[in-house]
């Protein structure tokens, strides 16, 4: 993510995470930031609950650092 900042505040991040609590977290940190943040509510747990697609990329992001 902070190789991409000008991107970040231009187009923005979604957040995703297992229950949509901590991508809200990081959302809100992401905003102080100036930072465009989008978290997906319910999560990774909505998301399958729902049967959605799922797609791989090799630029997936895992970590985020909230400090």
């Amino acid at each position: 993510l902070r190789n991409n900042k000008n991107l970040q505040k231009k187009k923005g991040v979604i957040f995703i995470c297992k229950f949509g609590n901590t991508s809200r977290l990081a959302a809100w940190k992401a905003k102080q930031a100036g930072i465009r943040g989008i978290s997906l509510k319910g999560g990774d747990a909505e998301w399958s609950r729902l049967n959605l697609p799922r797609v791989r990329s090799e630029t997936c992001i895992t970590r985020y650092d909230l400090s």
